[in-house]
């Protein structure tokens, strides 16, 4: 029997969903944005949670307030994992995720990528005709 090498092949997964969690993570060497969004699969389906990481444009992106929890976002890159179970130190079982879990290398948002925002709890007032709006 003949080896060879597994090389990678082009895996580029794109997906939309929903920011659950955006999170910057301090290090010595510097920082990093994690990430996690969910995406639903099919109508009333089972959901998918991809991670990533990040440290230039989307850590930018996040510290401005545009990559928060709940904003809709499409998301392309390399799949590098893909796990559906845990262990659970404590007892030592494996356990099931609550969602499988798709782990993404060199994940970026492309042009037109990113979506809507939640609504503020706040709603501001808006003006119609013949109201007054005045500076101050």
């Amino acid at each position: 029997m003949t080896e060879y090498t597994n090389y990678a092949q082009f895996n580029q997964f794109t997906a939309t969903g929903r920011i659950s969690h955006a999170e910057v993570v301090p290090m010595e060497s510097g920082e990093f944005l994690s990430v996690s969004i969910i995406t639903t699969l099919m109508k009333d389906g089972p959901e998918v949670e991809i991670t990533f990481t990040n440290s230039n444009g989307l850590l930018a992106l996040n510290k401005k307030g545009y990559f928060g929890k709940g904003r809709e976002v499409t998301i392309t890159g390399h799949v590098a994992s893909v796990e559906q179970t845990y262990l659970d130190k404590k007892s030592g079982s494996t356990m099931m995720k609550k969602r499988p879990e798709i782990h993404l290398i060199g994940a970026n948002v492309p042009e037109g990528g990113l979506g809507r925002m939640p609504k503020q709890t706040v709603e501001t007032a808006t003006a119609t005709a013949g109201t007054v709006v005045t500076a101050g």
